[in-house]
């Protein structure tokens, strides 16, 4: 519907709590609503259509370790580190994750970007990364009061309840069918 890239639909879907409603009304409204959104977002203008992951920008000096002639990766907030350093601070905030569900983010000049959960599985695996996305889903969703998980075992879908009222039955997308009091 809006013309941005995955990445950015999905860090708008995070701020306005799943309501795309909400965020076409606000990206529609005023430019300067958009050129505020993107400032809080950490997204220059010119990236609304690019991908937000980072990207490897050559060999270069990495401004945390010091090191020389490594490859260095850019976050699209414009900071760059080498593999190991990015590495590093990402592996030190999925620390903080088991205490307080904090998206994975740029601490350089307390930036506060968030990086993408593909960069997750870049630098730290593919099973750092689904454990991150699981945190945060279920963060999200457990402060959504207008969302329940659906009660099928091993389903992994949620249910709206928004529009169901007392002794309604919601249906998931697996299929299972809940009556709502």
């Amino acid at each position: 519907k809006l013309p941005i890239s995955a990445n950015l639909a999905y860090l708008l879907l995070k701020k306005f709590n799943w309501n795309e409603e909400q965020i076409i009304s606000q990206w529609y409204s005023k430019v300067e609503n958009i050129l505020n959104i993107l400032k809080e977002l950490h997204v220059p203008e010119v990236l609304i259509k690019d991908d937000l992951q980072v990207k490897n920008i050559g060999l270069g000096e990495c401004p945390l370790c010091a090191e020389t002639d490594v490859e260095l990766y850019q976050l699209y907030c414009g900071h760059s580190l080498c593999f190991n350093c990015w590495k590093e601070e990402i592996e030190a905030q999925l620390e903080n994750i088991k205490l307080k569900v904090t998206p994975v983010h740029c601490r350089l000049d307390e930036c506060g970007s968030e990086i993408m959960i593909s960069d997750v599985q870049r630098f730290c695996g593919e099973n750092k990364a689904k454990m991150y996305e699981d945190s945060i889903t279920k963060n999200q969703t457990f402060n959504d009061k207008k969302l329940i998980k659906c009660p099928a075992p091993d389903c992994p879908y949620f249910i709206s309840i928004m529009s169901l009222s007392s002794g309604s039955v919601a249906t998931c997308k697996c299929g299972k069918q809940v009556c709502w009091h």
